[in-house]
């Protein structure tokens, strides 16, 4: 959706949209779907003594992800709910914290300037933003269970669905404890 900021009144400006985004888009490859993003945002002009003019951008982004499990590979759907907050500032208000950024010089941000959008123009393509939200929204391991197996390292069978027919080999470096234990897996009495 595009908004055109320079004709928003004081009233703060409300929207609902639902995007369709392929998940191939994310550059994500442990995501293997993504179901329809139920978007709610609002967008209110930033009124603060000494402050920049801007937009205060909130959306409230719920859907449906499908992840591989990272331990069996099985697909696992998880559902997302994210919250995007971000101060817009637009022509000479964006470049100015712009060139202050590119300056060269060391310097600590705050938390504010972590959260800003810069536009050149004062048209905001809403989906550009709500994307970069999806991208930061797919979690970095997720597993189907918590007692999930996994996968045998040797042939690839999938553990959860039982034993495979794989000998389980035995790190050499673990025989000498291997004898310090008796035949029904304790450890020996002396």
């Amino acid at each position: 959706m595009k908004i055109r900021l320079d004709r928003l009144g004081d009233e703060p400006y409300t929207w609902r949209e639902t995007l369709e985004v392929v998940p191939a888009t994310l550059n994500r490859p442990e995501l293997e779907a993504l179901g329809s993003i139920a978007c709610q945002g609002r967008i209110t002009q930033r009124k603060m003594a000494g402050a920049k003019p801007g937009f205060w951008f909130r959306a409230n982004l719920e859907y449906e992800q499908t992840l591989a499990c990272t331990r069996c590979l099985q697909p696992v759907s998880h559902p997302t709910s994210a919250d995007v907050e971000l101060l817009i500032l637009v022509g000479e208000a964006a470049s100015q914290a712009s060139e202050t950024a590119q300056s060269g010089k060391e310097r600590q941000l705050d938390q504010e300037e972590l959260a800003v959008h810069h536009l050149s123009e004062p048209l905001l393509e809403t989906e550009d933003l709500l994307v970069e939200q999806l991208q930061l929204s797919v979690p970095m391991k997720l597993i189907c269970r918590e007692q999930c197996a996994g996968l045998c390292v040797t042939c690839g069978a999938n553990l959860n669905e039982g034993a495979c027919s794989c000998e389980q080999a035995v790190d050499p470096r673990w025989t000498a404890l291997a004898a310090l234990r008796g035949s029904d897996g304790r450890q020996q009495d002396d």
